[in-house]
């Protein structure tokens, strides 16, 4: 899959994985690109976490972008809109 994503992809979305886990085959896929001779595009993964707790989400922000992740996207539980939009401001706060 991570050849296929640097021949013919425009990024690479891995299949999950905790960040100290990803930073290898992130490099690996941006070698990759290179010896293709293409821009590597963005990583984005997508993860799950509490955005209303801001110091563990803001550090596993901090810990997917030095692993190379360019875009992280946020899965959230809630029950009604109101939750829902609360998540959405506390994450916005961290950004």
């Amino acid at each position: 899959a991570l050849v296929r994503a640097a021949r013919f992809g425009d990024g690479w979305l891995p299949m999950g994985g905790k960040p100290h886990e990803l930073r290898a085959a992130v490099d690996d896929y941006r070698k990759l690109t290179d010896s293709l001779g293409r821009e590597p595009g963005t990583v984005t993964v997508m993860t799950a976490f509490d955005p209303t707790d801001a110091v563990n989400a803001r550090a596993r922000i901090e810990a997917y972008a030095k692993a190379g992740v360019s875009r992280l996207v946020c899965a959230m539980r809630y029950t009604d809109v109101t939750g829902y939009e609360d998540r959405l401001r506390a994450l916005a706060a961290l950004l």
